[in-house]
């Protein structure tokens, strides 16, 4: 431990020896650095000092010149201007004189092209009149000789016209009469079509009335065989269970045995009350009542029998208006027990298929 001590003292001596050192170096290099800007420093400022010294002369030289050269090109310059005035001036002398000239040259000629064309003038004025009296001639001439030819087509055209008025008029009636028979004719057809087409819907009315009165009549004639068969088992059910009562009673204080034979002995020979179709209706502490079908059902009974119909289908089958009609269908759609495809409505298990 105190070698470690020892050593780490020495290095630690060694190290401040070492800064000592290297900041006595540094010291140095800033010094010399320092004397170095320095001196720098004074050779710059005297060179330039000598280049400012320079540049001033050169200032003074280039002035002087500049000076010389304004003299020198301002004399030379009033000379040229002095030369090109008595040029100019000679030329102007020279062109007045041309232009004189020319004017009087050019005065004569007009005089002499003005009389020619004045005389030109006259005699194409003469030509010209004469030329118009004789196209007014012509042109009378030829609109007299057109407005008697106008008159003639126009004639030609207007008898033509009254011909071709006279022919479609007898077109017209002879069309006329035809269309009046073809008409009668189509309204005669057509009476006959009507009356056959309603003949016809009356037969297929009469036929699917009969239809729909036999399924009612099957209809009503299952629902009262049911009903017969409902009462039936309804009054074995009772006649049991007055038996059931009456055994019970009489064993109640008996032992679980004989308790258990009577209820093993009554309770197979119950029957299970059949649920009746819709439409009808069993009460249980009172006469059975049959009560009539509504819309709705007869609506689902005759779509799930016909494998699917038509609106108006529904109502000549079923003879019920279109309020009926639409009502029991919005009924049954909301149900979910029927579906609308392309017009024509569903039975859900119809619609699956």
């Amino acid at each position: 431990m105190v070698a470690l001590k020892q050593q780490w003292q020495v290095q630690r001596q060694q190290r401040h020896q070492d800064a000592a050192q290297r900041r006595q170096q540094v010291r140095q290099t800033l010094a010399s650095i320092q004397q170095e800007r320095q001196a720098r420093t004074l050779r710059l400022r005297r060179d330039l000092d000598a280049f400012q010294a320079q540049l001033h002369q050169d200032s003074r030289d280039r002035h002087q010149r500049q000076q010389q050269f304004r003299q020198q090109l301002h004399q030379e310059t009033q000379a040229f201007l002095a030369s090109a005035g008595q040029q100019r001036r000679a030329m102007a002398q020279e062109m007045a004189q041309t232009l004189e000239a020319y004017v009087a040259s050019l005065q004569a000629s007009t005089a002499q092209f003005l009389a020619l064309t004045a005389a030109e003038r006259s005699l194409m004025a003469q030509q010209i009149h004469r030329d118009l009296r004789q196209f007014h001639a012509d042109l009378t001439g030829a609109i007299a000789a057109l407005r008697h030819t106008l008159q003639g087509e126009v004639q030609a055209l207007r008898a033509a016209v009254q011909a071709d008025l006279a022919t479609h008029q007898q077109q017209r009636c002879l069309m006329k009469a035809q269309m009046t028979r073809d008409l009668a004719l189509f309204l005669k057809t057509l009476r006959s079509d009507v009356q056959s087409y309603l003949w016809e819907l009356e037969l297929v009315r009469k036929d699917q009335a009969y239809q729909l009165r036999q399924r009612l009549d099957r209809s009503r004639s299952d629902r009262a065989q049911t009903l017969t068969r409902l009462t039936q088992d309804w009054a074995t059910l009772r006649r049991d269970l007055q038996q059931y009562r009456q055994t019970l009673r009489s064993q109640v204080w008996g032992d679980d045995s004989g308790t258990s034979d009577a209820l093993e002995a009554v309770v197979p020979s119950v029957a299970i009350p059949v649920i009746p179709p819709a439409g009808s209706a069993i009460a249980l502490q009172r006469p059975v009542a049959i009560e009539p079908p509504s819309i709705e059902k007869q609506v689902y009974a005759y779509l799930h029998n016909v494998r699917g119909a038509k609106l108006s289908e529904i109502e000549l089958a079923l003879g019920i208006n279109r309020v009926q009609t639409v009502d029991a269908l919005k009924a049954l759609i909301q149900k979910g027990l029927i579906s609308q495809r392309d017009r024509v409505y569903h039975t859900q298990e119809e619609a699956v298929l």
